[in-house]
């Protein structure tokens, strides 16, 4: 046993293991193998993976769409820290998918323009829909952020 080892509540067979990882980690991608010996000598071992990120290096900021209330269409606007894999999903309240649109997105401003239609063509009704924007960013160790937010259709 190590100071770094706690038995979950009221076990003798199970626990957790917090070890606090040392500073001057470089960005980008690392690995850290764990290996753990019981009192009966058996082993096991796993590796855990994780990335390392300047802060702000991979963000998604300013998402909003307008007009907001739309009557005809609408587009929505984001800026982007560096490029990246980008969908803008439409859903109704009651969380069907009604459209979608996928781009590459790059660093800086960028817009995805809806015209109100569903996958049908038709224009939707009146009312509030939610949009969720999906990005992931391609120059990072599988780095992505969604954003929520809801759209109003009033004609």
């Amino acid at each position: 046993m190590t100071e770094y080892f706690r038995y979950d509540h009221e076990s003798s067979t199970r626990g957790r293991i917090e070890y606090p990882l040392h500073e001057g980690f470089e960005p980008g991608g690392h690995s850290v193998v764990v290996r753990a010996f019981d009192n009966l000598g058996a082993t096991g071992s796993d590796t855990l993976q994780f990335e390392v990120v300047e802060e702000g290096l991979f963000s998604v900021t300013d998402v909003f769409n307008m007009p907001n209330p739309l009557s005809e269409s609408t587009n929505f606007v984001f800026q982007l820290s560096s490029g990246a894999d980008v969908t803008l999903r439409i859903y109704t309240v009651s969380g069907a998918e009604i459209w979608n649109r996928d781009i590459l997105g790059e660093e800086g401003y960028n817009s995805i323009w809806w015209d109100g239609r569903d996958w049908a063509g038709d224009r939707v009704a009146n009312g509030t829909y939610l949009y969720v924007l999906e990005v992931s960013f391609r120059d990072s160790y599988h780095r992505a952020e969604t954003v929520t937010g809801k759209v109003v259709v009033l004609r």
